[in-house]
């Protein structure tokens, strides 16, 4: 008996070792895991932002009918791929409820209508920090005729040589370096006297919340973006609004997307737990199906409420979505974040 009472008590030692080497193993492949998804994701989304750029270039180019119609399949197709990999990432990730979206947080250089870049007298340095000369190369083409000076890094030495030498007015930085991550380049030009109110925007294809790039970022620009996203962007922090804190950094005059001012303040009084579910998934997975089923909703809601503004904002989500139209969405989901917060 007390052998086998021995062999019990020794056996019980052994089973919360094995409990334990059992949880270092799974968070070890969490990690694997979250590493692998990051990897993939930045993988997939640099060509294909270098696509989107040049399929839209090419479309504001001389083409007859048919050359644009490729060209405007080219485009479509490409956003179809980034609302297949948002969802499928989604899925993946399986993110906690409540986590804030990538559009809700880069809506403030994105959600303003497309406008041009305003000529100045003299050229505005403008750099791009990233590893990919697909990208670097996009930058270049997209602002060739404009008035800009652009700057490229390919690794986060340059960068900090370019930025203290040049000192650009806006830059744009790519978390992924080979010699070292867009946070710490960051943090190095913040703690600089020279360069530490210059706004830096950081480019990923990772869904952050405010609360994780704000120390070091101003805003926030996922990948794949689209020309007139990246346009309004250099824009809104190039020639800042002149009245702060307004939703999603519409520009002094500028009309909102639904035509509809307080667009929130209209609809409050007939907004449903439904609405509120919708508005959540929609910025946190930025699907373009979600989009569609939220702006279907508002609409349905605004005919049984006779509110015309509801029923706009509806009409406008859904074509937005179909088109799509990114940066019309992602303006009109900024208008209703208000809700949310309150939900």
């Amino acid at each position: 008996m007390p052998a086998n009472t021995n062999a019990a008590a020794a056996q019980n030692t052994k089973f919360p070792r094995h409990k334990s080497e059992q949880a270092a193993a799974s968070a070890q492949n969490c990690q694997v895991q979250a590493e692998f998804l990051a990897k993939i994701s930045h993988d997939i989304r640099t060509p294909l932002n270098a696509i989107m750029g040049y399929a839209e270039m090419l479309h504001k180019t001389n083409l007859d009918t048919r050359q644009q119609h490729f060209a405007s399949n080219i485009i479509k197709s490409s956003l179809a791929l980034v609302d297949i990999l948002n969802t499928w990432l989604k899925q993946a990730t399986e993110p906690h409820p409540g986590q804030e979206s990538q559009l809700q947080t880069s809506t403030s250089g994105q959600a303003a209508p497309a406008t041009e870049v305003h000529q100045e007298s003299a050229p505005l340095k403008l750099m791009v920090v990233e590893d990919s000369s697909m990208i670097r190369d996009l930058f270049l083409d997209i602002f060739s005729e404009d008035n800009f000076t652009i700057l490229t890094a390919s690794s986060g030495a340059k960068a900090l040589e370019l930025a203290f030498s040049e000192l650009p007015q806006l830059i744009f930085i790519d978390l992924n370096l080979p010699d070292t991550d867009g946070w710490q380049v960051a943090k190095t030009l913040r703690n600089n006297t020279q360069t530490t109110a210059t706004p830096l925007i950081v480019m990923t294809g990772q869904f952050l919340k405010a609360e994780e790039y704000k120390h070091h970022f101003d805003d926030f620009l996922q990948k794949p973006f689209q020309l007139k996203q990246l346009r309004t962007m250099v824009d809104s922090w190039i020639h800042p609004p002149a009245c702060a804190g307004t939703s999603a950094m519409l520009p002094v005059n500028a009309t909102p997307t639904t035509g509809d001012e307080n667009l929130a303040e209209i609809i409050r009084p007939y907004w449903s737990m439904q609405l509120a579910k919708l508005l959540a998934a929609a910025t946190h997975s930025g699907s373009l199906q979600v989009a569609r089923q939220l702006g279907d909703c508002l609409l349905s809601e605004g005919e049984q409420h006779n509110c015309p503004p509801m029923q706009r904002a509806g009409s406008r989500l859904v074509h937005c979505a179909s088109e799509p139209d990114i940066a019309g969405m992602e303006a009109l989901i900024a208008q209703l974040i208000p809700l949310l917060k309150e939900s």
